[in-house]
């Protein structure tokens, strides 16, 4: 099990039980984030249209929900570069070695990289006397939250480049570390003295709450330095689209996995709360309308062509992330009244 840090958001004393009217508890969302904040206990009948979990950090947008033990998790994008620091990142105790932050090249000849791929810090598995053969160096990445997404997945670059190379391996855990998968992703033995590309797909695991473990091995000799570098956990792109050809509206709470375009004059609107897969987007086609009224739309793409229309009005909200676009081709109109559109960097 993962032991959290200190300002991991927790309860500290167990509560059975909590006697108040619905009416006295507020559901707030200040951070816009889609995970509303109401206290302890169930989500009141009263919130509006909103996942069940509460917020971890009703501050801060990239903290997502709180899980049944009281701990939060980060909300996707996710990307690490190590370029601050790895404090976000759990070493395991009861392994042989810890992985190294270092920028330029690692202290031995013939293994490991010059520098980093992305940024100018990496991680790395020292591999010099007395850490071989066989020693294990584990790290965990902080708890990620994959509930409103739909097709997940790991990217990575790693570096393994040595003549008694070792291993590297990716496990998932969906209970804080207590338990873990078999082994996701390996690479054994020499690559060659450059960096390369890994995706594992995560879409098992949509709908939890995670942990991704780097397990680097060293080999029989000192030649057998391991690096990563860019860790991101992100949404792959939708395979289906859904077409809107009648006026339809969606005051519900829901999770949009497909691209959704609005054609033949059809109007959506939104007065609920809506995630959009973050590689999805909505098209808005000639006489057709994409109207947020009173609702909120999250993450993803938005796509006026010509002749279309996109609307927020009465305090709708659309939430941007950093890899996020409003596109308005020529003869497009986009029309803002009384609302707001908002935009966040998740990286960590």
């Amino acid at each position: 099990m993962i032991n959290p840090p200190d300002y991991a958001y927790r309860f500290e004393t167990p509560v059975s039980s909590l006697q108040l009217s619905t009416t006295d508890i507020k559901c707030r969302d200040e951070d816009n984030d889609g995970f509303y904040f109401w206290g302890i206990g169930s989500k009141p009948g009263h919130c509006p249209p909103c996942p069940d979990e509460r917020d971890g950090d009703d501050n801060d947008p990239s903290v997502g929900p709180l899980n049944e033990n009281g701990y939060s998790s980060l909300l996707l994008p996710v990307t690490e570069s190590f370029d601050i620091g790895i404090d976000n990142w759990f070493q395991i105790d009861n392994d042989d070695l810890d992985w190294i932050r270092i920028s330029g090249s690692t202290p031995s000849s013939l293994t490991g990289p010059t520098s980093a791929d992305d940024g100018s810090y990496y991680i790395y598995v020292e591999s010099s006397s007395p850490n071989y053969p066989n020693k294990v160096a584990s790290i965990i990445s902080p708890h990620i939250s994959l509930e409103e997404v739909c097709s997940p997945q790991l990217q990575f670059r790693y570096h393994m480049y040595g003549g008694a190379m070792g291993s590297l391996k990716v496990y998932v855990s969906t209970d804080l570390g207590d338990t873990w998968s078999d082994a996701l992703w390996t690479r054994t033995g020499n690559q060659g003295n450059s960096w390369y590309s890994a995706t594992v797909d995560l879409v098992a695991y949509a709908g939890n709450q995670i942990c991704v473990k780097f397990e680097g091995t060293t080999g029989s000799s000192y030649l057998s330095d391991i690096a990563i570098d860019k860790v991101e956990i992100n949404s792959n792109s939708p395979d289906n689209t859904t077409y809107i050809t009648t006026n339809t509206k969606w005051a519900d709470y829901r999770t949009i996995c497909d691209n959704v375009v609005v054609q033949n004059g059809a109007t959506l609107t939104i007065s609920g709360s809506v995630f959009l897969s973050t590689e999805a987007t909505i098209t808005v086609n000639n006489s057709s309308t994409l109207k947020i009224d009173e609702g909120i739309l999250r993450n993803g793409k938005v796509l006026v062509n010509s002749g279309g229309i996109f609307a927020i009005d009465n305090e709708g909200v659309l939430y941007l992330n950093d890899q996020d676009d409003v596109i308005v081709q020529s003869g497009g109109v986009l029309n803002i009244q009384e609302s707001s559109i908002l935009l966040r960097n998740r990286s960590f």
